[in-house]
């Protein structure tokens, strides 16, 4: 058998996102902000089913 990895296996929907300049970053149709620092810049947006 093969061992495990070396870091856990992260159960969630990941997808890359464009931050608007109002730091705002869409996922499923829905806007979050995030911090200014990342405004016009390319993400990666981690959709957890047990985390808001």
């Amino acid at each position: 058998m093969l061992p495990l990895p070396v870091s856990p296996y992260e159960a969630c929907e990941k997808i890359s996102a464009r931050v608007k300049s109002l730091s705002l970053v869409r996922y499923r149709a829905n806007d979050y902000s995030v911090p200014t620092q990342y405004g016009h810049r390319q993400v990666w947006v981690k959709g957890y089913v047990h985390k808001w």
